[in-house]
């Protein structure tokens, strides 16, 4: 039978939860108790000797130490990353595992082999060599150039805003009523020519059945109309036998008409 020692605290204390208890200490209970030490009678425990153990390790206890060997290591889970972790400047174990089974070790072997058959991370000086590339709009940075030996578009290449097949198609309807360039051997059939300066070059000629200047007509520096003007000017015409002369002065070595030499004749008469 248990009896109930107390229960002015609000609690009921029984005969049976007090046997559990520590008997009060006192001198003379083969314990000395003093502020320095904490010695059984029947030990040589000292504090000093405490002093050199390990503190009980808690959930929160942090552990600066140099090499530890175990078995497993097991981290705790923390709630923040949802899953354990373990951390240390270096992690060494003949066998690494994560999970339940994943060989760290063949993991990074595998990885190491498929990324060797990667393309190494594209930066703004990276050179591509490849072939065909099929994908969605290629926008190059500005002042750069897209170069290739042959770039087809499916539907519609362009430049800016513009549809280069269109603006082609309208280059070609201009140009197919234009003058092929012309060369040193081109040979030109055409109808008036207006012009400004043409030139002809050294050794050879501009032919025409008529060549007309609306001003100036020159060969070299020489006005063509002024010079024909000047000849008409300075020649007499032509004499034929109808033709009446007359003269102020006239002087000549000989004058012969029907075989007479006149000067002879008016000599001697």
């Amino acid at each position: 039978m248990n009896n109930i020692i107390s229960s002015s605290g609000g609690g009921s204390i029984t005969q049976e939860d007090l046997d559990l208890k520590q008997d009060k200490l006192s001198a003379g209970t083969n314990i000395t108790i003093d502020e320095n030490n904490v010695n059984s009678s029947n030990s040589d425990i000292t504090q000093s000797d405490l002093d050199l153990k390990q503190n009980t390790l808690t959930s929160t206890s942090n552990i600066t130490t140099g090499t530890i060997s175990s078995g497993k290591i097991t981290g705790r889970d923390l709630a923040v990353l949802d899953f354990q972790t373990i951390y240390g400047t270096v992690i060494q174990a003949s066998t690494l595992i994560y999970g339940t089974s994943t060989n760290v070790a063949s993991e990074i072997s595998g990885l190491y082999s498929t990324v060797s058959n990667k393309q190494t991370a594209l930066g703004s000086n990276i050179n591509i060599t490849t072939g065909t590339i099929s994908s969605g709009n290629i926008t190059g940075r500005t002042s750069t150039t897209i170069t290739a030996p042959t770039i087809t578009a499916s539907s519609n290449l362009l430049y800016g805003t513009t549809n280069v097949g269109t603006k082609i198609a309208t280059i070609e309807t201009s140009l197919n009523g234009k003058q092929a360039t012309l060369i040193s051997t081109s040979n030109i059939t055409t109808g008036t020519i207006s012009s400004g300066n043409i030139t002809g070059r050294t050794s050879t000629t501009i032919t025409a059945p008529t060549i007309t200047a609306s001003s100036n007509l020159l060969y070299g520096t020489t006005n063509v109309g002024t010079k024909i003007a000047q000849l008409k000017t300075n020649k007499q015409n032509t004499l034929t036998t109808t033709t009446d002369l007359t003269l102020r002065d006239f002087t000549c070595d000989s004058i012969t008409s029907g075989g007479v030499n006149l000067y002879t004749f008016l000599i001697h008469h």
